[in-house]
């Protein structure tokens, strides 16, 4: 989908923002850039949807040199979420949702439609807030209005830089939560800019550290974090690691069977999926009066239990390792 082939960029005085990086990002994968302020990742960001030109190198989207299309149309063809939002002070809600589609002509029915749809999908109500104004709205709805403006020409790829940088903490962990699985649900390429190693993590397929203009290492997030190519990469985590580890460890290989028709059917028994984390593993036996939790499938099927003893053995493995 996205293709950087040694990309550089320069500045006045021979400032060298982003130095030879090469990255392919696969089609529908949230792939996160982290790294110390400076280190090139918003730069990097940027000359995928050309607000910033590179001064050498190639980036090629779904094959394409991005140098070969139209500025305006590529960056309307890109979604694009900031950390203050960028919304239109004197524009509705819809009028800000539905501004691209606008520009790229399409008809007002249509667009009313989408913006519907799309306050729908983000957890607002559009009959209280598509007539509203961006100041009568917190800094979290503010952002999730950022997110439909992204989504609503339906694009295939969502560049998002520190998106959730000026939320509060509470705030910040729902959007996490609320939002990875939509970009699994939608299909999109999503770039996620980020200095906060424990977002990076908690919603990337695959991470890149940064540091000075380079790419040190990428991969999947567990990966990268057992396995650091070097000791800056070792040194980022440090202080971390262990938290990090119960936040990049799946529970789908610690399920244990078990027949479906002995759990409790009690209203508040808390439930996890497959890829869940031992960490909400933790927080789901910390809540639950049972020495177990039910683990399901993304499709909701049901595939066992992951009991206290389990979770617990696989902390210690951690510890020991």
């Amino acid at each position: 989908m996205i293709r950087l082939d040694r990309v550089t960029k320069k500045y006045p005085g021979n400032v060298v923002a982003v130095d030879d990086v090469s990255l392919e990002i696969q089609k529908g994968e949230t792939f996160v850039l982290v790294g110390t302020s400076g280190c090139g990742k918003t730069t990097t960001m940027k000359l995928i949807n050309r607000l910033v030109d590179l001064t050498s190198g190639t980036i090629l989207l779904d094959g394409e040199d991005i140098r070969s299309m139209d500025s305006y149309s590529l960056r309307r063809a890109i979604g694009y979420v900031i950390q203050n939002v960028g919304l239109f002070p004197h524009f509705t809600i819809e009028r800000n949702v539905g501004v691209v589609p606008e520009l790229i002509g399409w008809e007002k029915n249509k667009i009313r439609k989408r913006v519907g749809e799309l306050l729908d999908m983000v957890g607002l109500d559009p009959e209280q807030f598509a007539f509203r104004y961006p100041n009568e709205l917190s800094g979290g709805q503010q952002q999730r209005i950022g997110v439909a403006r992204a989504l609503a020409a339906d694009p295939d790829v969502i560049l998002m830089d520190e998106p959730f940088g000026a939320l509060d903490p509470i705030t910040r962990e729902t959007l996490q939560d609320e939002l990875s699985p939509l970009w699994d649900q939608l299909d999109k390429t999503v770039v996620f800019v980020t200095h906060d190693i424990f977002e990076a993590v908690k919603i990337g397929d695959r991470i890149g550290v940064m540091n000075k203009g380079q790419i040190l290492q990428s991969g999947k997030p567990g990966d990268v974090i057992k396995n650091p190519k070097n000791e800056v990469v070792a040194s980022f985590f440090a202080q971390h690691r262990f938290q990090l580890e119960l936040l990049t460890t799946r529970i789908e290989h610690i399920v244990e069977s078990y027949n479906e028709k002995h759990l409790k059917r009690e209203k508040d028994l808390p439930a996890l999926q497959s890829n869940d984390s031992l960490i909400d593993a933790m927080d789901a036996l910390k809540t639950s009066t049972h020495q177990m939790v039910p683990v399901y499938d993304s499709k909701k099927r049901y595939l066992g239990i992951v009991t206290r003893k389990s979770v617990t053995k696989e902390i210690s493995n951690l510890i020991e390792n």
